[in-house]
């Protein structure tokens, strides 16, 4: 009888250790775009990209991928190597804009109320306030370009691509519409010279 409440103590502990494993939440990191896959592995069907800083809760923990839900209700596995386990530089300055925000709210509504000396001092209090937020922010947005300097090879090559691509593509139409532009020229000259007659 005692060797049957112990085990069952241990399961209930071990229950709940592998459940609070389980309810964790992770974040993707401050990568550009990750991937959420169908099964453990980068070669199974692609499910669609996630944004950095996404908020994701951990349903399964492998060795290299993990099966999370995202916000949305999508289920699926993302490489270990992308989640992080604190709120990334992302989230962090959105929730700093969204803290600016609202001290701009109440800014304006104490200028409205000028009469009051308190809402002066709070006035002047959520300006620093915001000032200090403000370098955070700046502060925030240099350590994300630096992470973007150094992020993966790979990405900095496709997006080298994609630039000259559209380069190319630009001086493409640029040709087409010059070219199209001095036939035009070209025509209204010879019929001008030749009485409105299309010579060609």
């Amino acid at each position: 009888m005692r060797k049957s409440y112990i085990s069952r103590i241990a399961l209930t502990v071990l229950m709940l250790f592998s459940g609070s494993l389980l309810a964790q939440t992770l974040y993707i990191k401050d990568d550009w775009k990750v991937g959420l896959y169908s099964q453990p592995n980068s070669q199974s069907q692609g499910l669609g990209l996630l944004d950095m800083g996404e908020s994701l809760s951990v349903l399964e923990v492998g060795a290299d991928f993990s099966k999370v839900k995202t916000q949305d209700g999508r289920e699926g596995w993302v490489g270990n190597r992308y989640l992080v386990e604190n709120p990334t530089l992302v989230q962090t300055m959105q929730s700093a804009q969204n803290q600016i925000a609202k001290l701009e709210d109440q800014i304006e509504m104490m200028a409205s109320d000028s009469g009051m000396d308190k809402l002066k001092e709070a006035l002047k209090a959520a300006e620093a306030e915001k000032l200090t937020m403000g370098e955070l922010i700046a502060e925030l947005k240099e350590d994300n370009e630096a992470l973007k300097a150094v992020s993966d090879p790979k990405a900095i090559e496709q997006q080298r691509l994609e630039s000259m691509v559209t380069a190319i593509t630009l001086c493409f139409v640029g040709l087409v519409v010059g070219f199209l532009v001095g036939k035009r020229l070209i025509e209204s000259k010879v019929r001008a010279r030749f009485n409105g007659m299309k010579v060609w």
